[in-house]
């Protein structure tokens, strides 16, 4: 007997996507058992969209309070074995609920699946135009949980979840507009395992409409700001409640750490913090590594380059925003200096770029303020090293 799966699609404001996303969900080769669609206070013609759909689809409207309000006003309505939850402007391959319950059916401990998928954009007639495919990559044991820590590498739609596993873990969290369903995963991969599946279950959407809740709407150039505003909430609390081994995949289980593996975690935990901009708590870990570093410290290949990934990615953010230029100093003045300068070093290379774009063009005012960044972490000498051509 096929296990049932439901699926549920929250919407608002979505006319112009969302019956391509219906009939794509109704027309499956192993057809969901159920189809809600929580219409979120659309002011549009969303309702006359569901009802033209009879019993093939259950429509719930609700006053407009956001996609994880949504999301938690039909998941009590549940009761089949999986639940997928899927976005109202995104596309289901025609195999999409095989291929996921064929990878459950293979993994019977798994919690969940997650997919590969397509980028795609809307065609001329509005329909869905297929682009880039993004494949779905194994993981071992928690390395999933580490990896997404780093980086959100599945939306929603990837992923179909045991029913058991969203009930256990509770209701998604009402207080974010946006990066609720990161949250959810980040839940999901922490207690549970999961398996991948490798075929293309749907069609990424990407366009410019707006995002959001009626209270926090928002266009799509505003979308990276909100994920900051978001992820910034979900890290915070992250680096309270998460302990240090848990950022390292090879550990299975809570255990002592090693003098390495704490550098290690530190290190890893930086780069998350630095990652979503959470510029003190990662500063805290910095500081604690430095101080208990020995004289004979030294990054190994992986964690160099995640410090450069990294560095290159926020070091500038990071002071475009404020961060104060003397409290870093005061941390890389700190503990043990060989190991504070082979980090100075790989943050002040990432900004030299950046000084060296602004000089190649003409953008005097601009490379002056970099200077000024790069003197305190580098000192004279080695900041004329740099810049000497080669």
């Amino acid at each position: 007997m096929t296990p049932s799966v439901t699926v549920i699609v929250p919407t608002f404001n979505r006319a112009k996507y969302l019956p391509e996303c219906l009939d794509s969900l109704i027309t499956q080769s192993v057809p969901a058992a159920r189809i809600i669609v929580v219409d979120d206070g659309s002011t549009d013609n969303t309702q006359d969209i569901v009802k033209g759909y009879g019993l093939a689809v259950h429509g719930i409207r609700q006053k407009n309070g956001g996609k994880s309000v949504a999301l938690n006003r039909a998941l009590p309505e549940v009761d089949s074995e999986y639940t997928w939850i899927f976005d109202d402007d995104d596309v289901a391959t025609p195999d999409a609920i095989k291929h996921h319950l064929t990878a459950l059916d293979r993994d019977s401990n798994a919690g969940f699946s997650y997919s590969s998928y397509q980028r795609a954009k809307s065609g001329v007639n509005g329909g869905i135009l297929p682009g880039a495919i993004r494949r779905a990559d194994r993981f071992n044991g928690r390395e999933l949980f580490v990896r997404l820590l780093e980086e959100n590498l599945l939306p929603q739609p990837s992923i179909m979840v045991r029913t058991s596993c969203y009930k256990e873990l509770g209701p998604f969290d009402e207080r974010l507009v946006r990066s609720q369903d990161f949250e959810m995963l980040l839940r999901l991969s922490r207690q549970f395992s999961a398996v991948a599946v490798e075929d293309i279950t749907y069609y990424y959407r990407q366009h410019d409409g707006a995002r959001g809740s009626s209270g926090d709407s928002f266009t799509a150039r505003a979308v990276d700001d909100k994920w900051v505003k978001y992820d910034r909430i979900i890290f915070s609390e992250l680096y309270e409640n998460l302990a240090p081994w848990e950022y390292l995949p090879e550990l299975a289980d809570e255990c002592s750490l090693t003098p390495a593996q704490r550098k290690s975690a530190l290190i890893r935990r930086f780069s998350v913090m630095m990652r979503y901009c959470l510029w003190d708590q990662a500063f805290n870990d910095l500081g604690e590594l430095l101080e208990t570093a020995s004289p004979t410290s030294t990054l190994s290949e992986d964690e160099r380059g995640g410090l450069i990934r990294i560095f290159e990615n926020r070091a500038l953010l990071m002071f475009r925003s404020g961060y104060s230029s003397r409290d870093l100093i005061k941390i890389f003045g700190k503990g043990d200096q060989t190991l504070a300068h082979r980090m100075r070093v790989e943050m002040a290379r990432s900004l030299y770029y950046e000084l060296h774009r602004d000089l190649t063009s003409g953008n005097r005012r601009d490379a002056l303020i970099m200077l000024t960044k790069l003197f305190p972490l580098l000192g004279i000498r080695n900041l004329l090293g740099m810049l000497r051509p080669s």
